[in-house]
């Protein structure tokens, strides 16, 4: 019989594809009850909520998958967000701003799908609250954007375990300058690096950047090869492409990278290509861009990774289901 793990990457409320996949996977609700016939256990790498059209149901799924011992959950930075979002500091200032225009965006499908069931909401928030920003097993990490050993024993130590858990932590961690907010910045949005001097891109807002996100998890010779640019266009970059620039003999990130020796890393947040996927040996992102609508229909999936102990990502056990257009 099997045993392990199947972990599961970002949902952004696409309940029907997470059913599609949960039954793929062996998973079975009955009466409110789960059952796995291949005696496994699913964990996600948060990013439950937002952009799709049913956050509610994920978000019931994967806790009663948790509350019933067979799920686990880490927090994704759109749940550490919504806290952010719904919780106030000691002055009464929300942690994240409510009012301002993007922010409400990026949070409208969540709190769109729990009108009427604004009980539900705020008991799903406390239960944000308890989720672990990473898990470490045996041959087995998982995270939602970006492992740093450094930080992470740092965190550990400070303090003794791997949540957040009460709403004095969430504020320490909210507030811009502290370690703590440096640390839930990387581990749930991921690092990034300088360009050098004179280079800049816009993003897709329009708005001009000196720095981009550090691909973490491999090594290559220039920035375009080590960073997250694939939404960039070179024609926005100022000082020549990405992929011609390269990098400095010493890059100052170079502690930054995941080490080959290092056990095996699933995380998600970097909104990958299923049908082109680069694969390191000892880490995989497993979020397949279910909710990037500015891919055609055809490319977004959602995935999964099926781990049995093994220490290198073998790419037949990548699970997929496509965006449901039904």
């Amino acid at each position: 019989m099997d045993t392990g793990f199947d972990v599961i990457g970002d949902i952004h409320g696409f309940a029907r594809e997470l059913e599609s996949l949960l039954s793929v996977l062996g998973f079975d609700e009955i009466d409110g009850e789960w059952q796995n016939k291949h005696n496994r256990k699913v964990i996600f790498v948060g990013d439950l909520i937002d952009k799709g059209p049913n956050s509610r149901d994920v978000v019931r799924m994967a806790r009663s998958l948790c509350e019933q011992g067979l799920g686990l959950c880490i927090m994704g930075n759109h749940e550490y967000n919504a806290l952010c979002f719904h919780h106030h500091d000691v002055t009464g200032r929300p942690l994240r701003s409510n009012i301002k225009k993007s922010n409400r965006i990026q949070h409208q499908a969540t709190l769109d799908s729990h009108e009427g069931f604004e009980e539900q909401f705020y008991s799903d928030l406390n239960w944000f609250l308890t989720l672990p920003l990473f898990l470490e097993f045996e041959g087995l990490r998982v995270i939602h954007a970006y492992w740093d050993n450094d930080a992470i024993n740092r965190f550990l130590e400070y303090y003794g375990d791997n949540r957040i858990n009460t709403v004095s932590r969430l504020r320490e961690m909210a507030q811009t300058g502290t370690w703590q907010y440096q640390f839930v910045e990387e581990v749930l949005k991921g690092v990034e690096i300088d360009l050098p001097y004179g280079t800049a891109f816009k993003d897709k807002y329009g708005k001009s950047r000196s720095k981009v996100r550090l691909n973490w998890w491999r090594r290559g010779k220039t920035y375009g090869e080590i960073t997250e640019a694939r939404n960039l266009r070179s024609e926005d970059l100022v000082g020549g492409s990405l992929h011609e620039l390269n990098l400095k003999e010493t890059l100052e990130s170079e502690d930054k990278f995941y080490l080959s020796a290092d056990p095996l890393v699933i995380f998600g947040h970097y909104w990958q290509s299923a049908k082109d996927l680069s694969l390191k040996s000892n880490s995989l992102c497993i979020d397949f861009s279910i909710a990037d609508d500015k891919l055609a229909d055809a490319d977004r999936f959602l995935g999964a990774y099926r781990w049995y102990g093994e220490k290198e990502v073998i790419r037949e056990n990548i699970v997929t289901v496509p965006l449901s257009l039904s």
